[in-house]
Parts: structure tokens; C-alpha cells; sequence
């Protein structure tokens, strides 16, 4: 399980954990505490994947209905989940060696999820249709409720796009109200580079797809025409993804 770089905490309604203390609520079967952490750091870990590693993801009020002792165990958040909202999470955990390995599903829990992100706010009511410039957002660093489960865009993402809904002023700039500039198109060269071995190596790849920064597109190498996933990082600028 990767390292999570930003600090998250499990908070209970009725009491405040101390400075850098994970607080778990109470939970309708007995678990260890080790594998409730583990349930809980599962849950951050898969918001950090979505949100960003700049996010600062909290998870309030969370049960755990029941789950296998596993590892690692990952988290799978519903589709169409928000911040502010209680979410449910399937748990997923791999069972089995060598070809018999596979994933099952080995419990669910639900939780209240708050993220604090850095992102782009209206300054004003910016009218449909509208060419975004630099002082119709302001960039801030707060609390984003009522958003979906992934990256939200910056100010300089969005400055040239288009604004395809009415925005008004103090509401958070999504990429469905506005037509971000991508980092990447389609069939544009890109650096990749990845790491071996301890090594970092570097080349220049196509890009299959066209996405925003923290996106997962597709790049070509194009001597041998091997297909690859990769992370835009970026302006050009990819991390290929090895499974």
C-alpha cells in the first residue's frame, strides 16, 4: 500500500482525537483497532487517488458492517459519491496464490467524507458561453462540498476555457461548468518517464488520449506500438503507470 502524504484523521461526533491521533467511531461488529486503521487508511488512500495528493481528506463517522482480515485491503467508494455525503465502500481484498489469485469483495463500510482541496472559485456570475479569464476565478484552499469523488481543476486549468452552464459568484469551478484547456491532447508527443528498478528513465511516448493534470490516458510507444497507461503530471509531461 502506498505511502499517504497528507494528514487525515477518523473523527468521532462527540469527542475531538488529539493532534495527530486517528479516532475510529464505534462499529456494529468487534474488530481489532489495527484493522480498523486499516479499513480507515483504505478509505483515504482511495480519496487521495481521486482528489489528489494535495487534498486533505476526513473521514467522520465511520462503520464498518464487516470485513476479512486481508491484505491489503482496497476501498471502492459508490458511483456518483460526493464530499459532505455519506458514502458507502465496498472492500476489496485478494485471495488465493500465484494463477488462482483473484479479488473478492470482503466487506463495506460507510463513512461521512469531508475534503479541504485546493481549487478554483467564481468571482462573479460568469454567464454560458462566456471565455474564462483570469479575474473571473480566485484560487483558495477550503472545505468542497457537494463535489464528485475526483480532481477538482485550478485557476490556470481553466482560464481559456469556456463556461458551458451560468456559474455563480462563490460557487466552486468544476469541470462540468467549465471546459477546462487540456494539459494533454490526442496524438501529441509527451514526455513519460517511469520508474525501474529503482531508476528513473524517460522517453517521449503519443498520447492516445487527451486529459487534465492527475488524468489516466493512454500513451503509445511508437517503435514497438505498445499501448501503456500514464498519470499526467504536467503540461507534455506524463508518469507511466506499471499494474
Amino acid at each position: 500500500m502506498m505511502r499517504i502524504p497528507l494528514l487525515f484523521a477518523f473523527v468521532l461526533a462527540s469527542v475531538a482525537p488529539a493532534a495527530g491521533q486517528a479516532r475510529i467511531a464505534p462499529v456494529a461488529a468487534p474488530l481489532s483497532g489495527q484493522l480498523q486503521d486499516r479499513v480507515g487508511a483504505a478509505i483515504v488512500e482511495a480519496l487521495v487517488q481521486r482528489m489528489g495528493a494535495d487534498a486533505r481528506i476526513i473521514v467522520e463517522r465511520l462503520e464498518i458492517a464487516s470485513v476479512k482480515d486481508v491484505t491489503p485491503i482496497e476501498a471502492v467508494p459508490s458511483p456518483g459519491a460526493r464530499t459532505g455525503e455519506v458514502v458507502a465502500f465496498a472492500l476489496l481484498g485478494s485471495v488465493g496464490t500465484g494463477a488462482s489469485r483473484r479479488v473478492v469483495n470482503i466487506g463495506r463500510a460507510t463513512a461521512l467524507i469531508r475534503v479541504e482541496a485546493p481549487h478554483a472559485k467564481a468571482v462573479r456570475l460568469i454567464a454560458r458561453g462566456k471565455d474564462i479569464e483570469g479575474d473571473d476565478l480566485q484560487s483558495v484552499v477550503d472545505d468542497v462540498p457537494g463535489v464528485p469523488l475526483r480532481r477538482l481543476p485550478t485557476t490556470g486549468q481553466l482560464v481559456g476555457g469556456q463556461a458551458l452552464r451560468n456559474i455563480a459568484a462563490g460557487e466552486v469551478a468544476t469541470s462540468t461548468a467549465i471546459v477546462a484547456t487540456p494539459l494533454v491532447r490526442s496524438g501529441q508527443l509527451v514526455k513519460a518517464t517511469a520508474t525501474i528498478g529503482g531508476a528513473q528513465v524517460s522517453a517521449t511516448l503519443v498520447a492516445a488520449q487527451g486529459g487534465e493534470l492527475g488524468a489516466v490516458i493512454r500513451v503509445v510507444n511508437r517503435e514497438s506500438r505498445r499501448q501503456l497507461r500514464a498519470r499526467i503530471v504536467a503540461e507534455g509531461s506524463v508518469e507511466v503507470i506499471y499494474e
